[in-house]
């Protein structure tokens, strides 16, 4: 079993904008938001915090922001202190949120679902979402029919809970009770390599095999495997 997951790779490189399209998708998917000044927005696998203190500093939203990683959680702690300290910071789950119900206008969800169950992450977010607020998903999706063997070869790598179409992705909100589905089309460009780094003191050189593999599976899956962005509300 390796040391590290891809998870803590990410955390201990300070990888900025590590989601889908980085910060360039995040930017274009909220320019589709109607959101006014101080709506209540939470902010979900917040990781070293750069989109949260975009929607805090730019947008003006009153944010929360929710990591379970320890390294990630320090990390933003120390970025919002810097840029953005009117942010909340919260450590937990998405599958098991310490927010009450009814809270939030919006909530964004950046390459968080494909690394927890994702059924029992979105009724979570159905239930801590006000009435007719917004859920944004920018997830990792299928684009093709793979092996089992392949998919296996991703969920190992990746430690996947599980890897799912657009049409398997849109059936999951719509069993968590999530309506009006949209797809928002985002185009990648080479902001999505990792190229923005807040790299942790003395990392393990095992750390570097994991940037090795990531980027040997992007290149072995190329036009198989990307992502979607699914705009719904409650």
């Amino acid at each position: 079993m390796k040391k590290y997951s891809y998870i803590d790779f990410l955390a201990e490189f300070g990888v900025r904008g590590a989601h889908p399209g980085g910060m360039e998708a995040t930017k274009y998917i909220m320019q589709k938001t109607n959101l006014k000044k101080g709506a209540a927005v939470l902010d979900v696998g917040c990781g070293t915090g750069e989109t949260a203190c975009y929607l805090s500093n730019q947008h003006h939203f009153k944010v929360c922001a929710l990591e379970k990683h320890p390294i990630m959680l320090k990390k933003a702690k120390e970025r919002f202190e810097k840029e953005s300290p009117t942010i909340q910071l919260v450590a937990g789950s998405i599958e098991n949120m310490p927010f009450e119900q009814n809270r939030f206008d919006l909530i964004l969800v950046e390459s968080v679902l494909s690394f927890v169950e994702a059924r029992k992450a979105l009724v979570e977010c159905f239930r801590v979402l006000k009435k007719n607020g917004t859920l944004i998903i920018n997830e990792m999706t299928l684009l093709d029919v793979l092996s089992q063997e392949e998919v296996a070869k991703i969920k190992q790598f990746y430690q996947l809970t599980g890897c799912f179409n657009e049409q398997e992705w849109k059936q999951l909100l719509v069993e968590a009770g999530f309506k009006q589905i949209e797809k928002c089309q985002v185009s990648l460009t080479d902001n999505d390599k990792v190229n923005e780094l807040e790299l942790s003191p003395n990392m393990d050189l095992e750390l570097f095999d994991i940037l090795d593999e990531h980027d040997s599976l992007l290149e072995e899956f190329k036009g198989r495997m990307g992502n979607v962005v699914l705009f719904s509300r409650k």
